[in-house]
């Protein structure tokens, strides 16, 4: 009796471990489609002709958004450089007033971006000035 007690155990703990290992069921977050091109810091290198194709090519409406970075410059370093390859059709978004970040006209340039560069620099000033506006709810 022992045994098979014992036996029955083993069984509810493989089955147990099993269920633990199986493969998680597939999750769906975010659009149907495009990509998230994620860059930390250094070199480009090759990183823009990726983004340019990720987005459409060099005439696919892209939106660089500076915010995060201390001093805002016009044109800004991304901008800058997305023309200097060859992108024809780029819009500099920017502001640090979620008043103004939550207006139709401001975020209208992100309803027919193909692409969107946000730079690096201090994030907290994203948060601060989208979270909760219309902006942010095209970057979505």
């Amino acid at each position: 009796m022992k045994l098979r007690a014992f036996g029955a155990a083993l069984a509810l703990s493989l089955a147990a471990f099993a269920a633990d290992r199986a493969p998680p069921a597939e999750t769906k977050v975010g659009p149907p489609r495009g990509t998230l091109l994620v860059v930390g810091g250094g070199a480009m290198g090759g990183l823009w002709d990726t983004f340019l194709a990720l987005a459409g090519g060099k005439d696919a409406p892209l939106v660089v958004i500076p915010t995060a970075n201390e001093k805002i410059s016009d044109p800004d370093a991304s901008v800058t450089a997305l023309r200097a390859r060859g992108a024809t059709n780029v819009v500099q978004l920017h502001t640090r007033d979620p008043k103004v970040a939550d207006t139709e006209e401001f975020a209208a340039p992100l309803r027919t971006a193909r692409g969107v560069w946000i730079t690096g620099g201090r994030q907290w000033r994203l948060a601060d000035a989208y979270l909760g506006t219309r902006t942010l709810k095209e970057l979505f």
